[in-house]
């Protein structure tokens, strides 16, 4: 195993690395309303080089980017110029990092003054050519006594043709798209519906202003094909869905996990570990969740479920299918980073009339031993191929 610790790291989001090349996004000193710019670095780890990506473009994080086809060589970033007084013109940029080449893949004309407190805007690169766009925009309850990101306007954008199509689907314009991840090449798992756990939702909307939370897989063709014909359902292939009395707040994808959580009202969580490949499920129990704050820390490492609990001697990882504590590690640790076959914790080392000091340490669940130990802080760590593995600390 070839290990590179960087040390001396920037203060940045480690945001994807492709082959050797990490992403680096650190704060710009540019300013555009409330929304301050963004500096963006590649870091080719194995030459040790470090180049701004497209230094001319002033970048602005003005929308959540989700790409969905991380097997292809592009990074995403936007960057808008001043139109008048209000607008501006927002411009999806699509960068290749083999040929070092960019264009403009998107863009619109839009008040700026509207982001941060009154919209939001989500994009989801499904393949080369669409672009799934969703708008959020604030919406009163029916008492007037709250207001949330609760009212929504998606369409499909095509690349090739410059066009938009509008989705008319009913579950998706009540709700919403929570969140999608990519499984393989052309199937995604999926969440739409807003939850109810965020703000205290459950105890500010009544049941008809609720929507429908499902969670499921599409297939990225599939889903294309039916906005294009105006499909009014367009194809879930659902796992779960509730409504009103319970709500899923989180989920996400690891190995071939789909990892979510089913609350309910008087904050009972059930953590929820299905395997979308034998379509088996795994469940543990946790309550006293009536936050985000305090929903459960799954896992999974190595192909197991795990939940993290802390206890005064340390932090421990159960086994969900093994009903054993697995890995414990010493007192004042702080779990980093857990994926794949990696366990990555931050240890704070107290010493006798002496300075603390931190020590991260690297785990390799496979073999169960310490791979790396230094001092520092951790930042991120990449696992871009078998024999590679990437650490930043500062």
């Amino acid at each position: 195993m070839d290990v590179r610790i960087i040390k001396n790291s920037i203060p940045a989001q480690y945001d994807s690395a492709i082959g050797d090349i990490v992403l680096q996004i650190s704060e710009g000193n540019q300013k555009i309303g409330e929304i301050t710019s963004k500096k963006y670095t590649l870091f080719y780890v194995d030459s040790n080089v470090r180049e701004e990506l497209a230094p001319d473009i002033i970048k602005y994080h003005i929308w959540s980017i989700r790409n969905l086809c991380p097997q292809l060589p592009y990074f995403y970033f936007t960057n808008c110029m001043i139109k008048n007084k209000n607008n501006v013109i927002i411009r999806l940029y699509r960068y290749h990092t083999v040929e070092k080449t960019f264009e403009i893949i998107y863009e619109v004309e839009d008040n700026i003054s509207l982001y941060l407190h009154q919209k939001k805007t989500k994009i989801f690169l499904l393949d080369e050519n669409y672009i799934l766009i969703e708008h959020q925009y604030l919406k009163s309850n029916e008492t007037d006594s709250y207001q949330g990101f609760l009212d929504f306007e998606l369409f499909l954008y095509s690349m090739k043709e410059q066009r938009a199509f509008t989705i008319t689907d009913d579950n998706f314009l009540q709700g919403g798209i929570f969140d999608i991840f990519p499984i393989s090449k052309n199937i995604c798992a999926i969440k739409i519906g807003y939850d109810l756990l965020e703000d205290r939702r459950f105890e500010k909307l009544k049941e008809k202003e609720i929507a429908v939370e499902s969670i499921g897989f599409v297939n990225i063709k599939q889903m294309i094909s039916d906005i294009l014909v105006k499909q009014n359902n367009i194809f879930i292939d659902i796992v779960d869905q509730v409504k009103g009395g319970k709500t899923i707040p989180c989920f996400q994808v690891k190995d071939e996990y789909l990892i979510y959580s089913r609350v309910s009202r008087d904050g009972q969580e059930e953590v929820i570990y299905y395997n979308y490949n034998t379509k088996e499920a795994k469940a543990c129990i946790n309550t006293s969740v009536f936050e985000l704050t305090d929903l459960a820390k799954a896992y999974i490492s190595n192909g197991k479920p795990y939940i993290l609990t802390e206890t005064k001697k340390g932090l421990r990882l159960y086994n969900i299918i093994e009903e054993e504590i697995e890995w414990m590690f010493e007192k004042d640790s702080v779990l980093k980073e857990l994926t794949d076959d990696w366990i990555v914790v931050e240890v704070k080392k107290k010493r006798l009339f002496r300075k603390a000091y931190s020590m991260v340490q690297v785990f390799q669940c496979s073999i169960k031993k310490v791979i790396v130990q230094e001092r520092g802080h951790f930042f991120k760590l990449f696992h871009p191929k078998e024999d590679k593995l990437y650490l930043f600390i500062k």
